[in-house]
């Protein structure tokens, strides 16, 4: 093999190298420009969604207003849908409204009976939605461990 030979050799292993890091670093690039691209989607979600989360009515469980009640189940399964498909970012929900939605859940579910033509508890509506259960038991647990101390030997 001349020199000639072996130089073009090198240079095209060097170029097929080059262009593998080229490639690597597009990949990578365009990875990271789609997960940025999904989080923008899923916060522009929230901004959405915040409306319907700001102009919740209080319930009081002893005076609950069937109409309050039911826009509240609706919220908080809403927001338990795009929690569990992914299509809001967790951490801004925890953030903004996990401690509300906390308080809700505890205040419809201690709804006993709403009138007709509803006749149902706060329980028994959020029984029939079962995501917004889920996320309940997520936002509780996170907020109990809150602080918690970790056990020896752990980081």
């Amino acid at each position: 093999m001349t020199s000639f030979e072996q130089a073009s050799l090198i240079v095209s292993a060097v170029s097929a190298l080059a262009s593998a890091v080229a490639i690597i670093a597009s990949v990578l690039t365009a990875f990271k420009v789609h997960q940025d691209q999904m989080q923008l989607s899923q916060r522009q979600l929230f901004v959405e969604i915040w409306p319907r989360l700001a102009t919740l009515n209080d319930i009081d469980p002893a005076k609950a207003i069937g109409v309050d009640v039911i826009t509240a189940v609706n919220v908080l399964e809403l927001v338990a849908l795009c929690w569990e498909g992914g299509m809001v970012d967790a951490s801004v929900i925890r953030r903004a409204f996990g401690e509300r939605f906390i308080t809700m859940y505890d205040r419809v579910y201690s709804v006993l009976k709403l009138p007709p033509p509803i006749n149902k508890s706060g329980a028994e509506l959020l029984q029939e939605n079962p995501a917004i259960g889920r996320l309940y038991d997520i936002l509780k647990k996170e907020s109990q461990e809150r602080g918690a101390l970790a056990p020896v030997g752990r980081a």
